[in-house]
């Protein structure tokens, strides 16, 4: 395992930057995580890195950001780079609920009706109303969801899909 200097050291390198820059400035140091993250190569010592930042949010920022990027299974190792709290508790409901929006728009999942429906944050519910093709789902959201921009997002969306 690198050390946080080592590690930035390494992305920098990478990304053809100064390291200096990026260790003196967390804005820096976000654009070169940023930058990293499409690149399963510079994962590893992206992680690295992370385990050495001292900006806690920013961490959050990153792991939150690869959530969306990395396979269902490592998105467990990302979540472990949080201390433990509100923010890893955070980044663990949002991989979970990135799984099941995985399964929900490859049609490998049923859902078990409004009570599971409920338990999902407004995040999900959003997103599933603004992209999903299931007209039940977006049935149950037009009518269920927590706020009224899911549910108006899930009518138009049903709307789109019964003109087409």
């Amino acid at each position: 395992m690198r050390t946080f200097d080592e590690a930035l050291r390494e992305l920098a390198a990478m990304a053809g930057a100064d390291a200096q820059p990026a260790h003196d400035d967390e804005h820096v140091r976000w654009t070169l995580y940023e930058a990293s993250l499409p690149d399963p190569e510079r994962r590893g010592v992206l992680q690295d890195a992370l385990r050495g930042e001292a900006n806690a949010p920013l961490v959050s920022a990153v792991v939150t950001k690869a959530l969306e990027l990395v396979p269902d299974g490592e998105r467990r190792q990302w979540v472990d780079l949080l201390p433990p709290g509100p923010l890893r508790d955070f980044a663990r409901v949002r991989a979970t609920e990135l799984g099941i929006w995985e399964s929900l728009a490859a049609g490998e999942r049923p859902v078990d009706g409004p009570a599971e429906i409920d338990a999902w944050s407004r995040w999900l519910q959003l997103r599933i109303a603004e992209q999903l093709d299931s007209v039940r789902l977006l049935e149950e959201l037009s009518q269920a969801g927590a706020t009224k921009r899911i549910r108006r997002s899930a009518r138009e969306r049903l709307r789109l899909l019964r003109a087409s």
